[in-house]
């Protein structure tokens, strides 16, 4: 979406410090929700059909950002005993519009974070295994009489 926080959402720009954060981001997030509760119906009824009648139980894909950047990558889709089944580049886009609409707001920022995201068919259920990466800071402090 393309509603994200910006100096330029503050009524008084010189005065960022006065901006509703806590609520302009509440709004962010019921509208974030209605898009994907939106785009979770369009793709009930368009794509679920597609990836029933070709057998897919299970579509995974990994995902990996840090440093502003990030990707979905890796989309596998599965059958029954876990067999590959192979899909067309447009269903292959269209898969990972969808999922990435699941992905945790910030995965690729700073020390970034990867993980899966999961989309299973017959539940009708997307999973999500989120790793969060940071910098960590150790301090100490020692004397040396001389």
């Amino acid at each position: 979406m393309s509603d994200e926080p910006s100096y330029d959402d503050c009524p008084d720009r010189g005065n960022v410090e006065s901006f509703n954060w806590p609520s302009w981001f509440d709004d962010y997030q019921r509208r974030r929700e209605l898009e994907q509760q939106k785009h979770a119906g369009e793709f009930r009824q368009e794509t679920l059909p597609k990836l029933q009648a070709l057998g897919i139980e299970k579509v995974v894909g990994g995902y990996s950002g840090y440093g502003d950047s990030g990707d979905l990558h890796d989309i596998k889709c599965v059958g029954p005993e876990d067999k590959p089944v192979e899909i067309d580049d447009a269903l292959r886009a269209t898969l990972v519009d969808f999922l990435y609409e699941y992905l945790p707001d910030g995965y690729e920022i700073n020390d970034g974070g990867q993980g899966d995201v999961t989309l299973d068919v017959a539940a009708m259920r997307v999973d999500v295994d989120h790793e969060e990466n940071y910098t960590e800071t150790r301090s100490s402090h020692e004397e040396y009489d001389l």
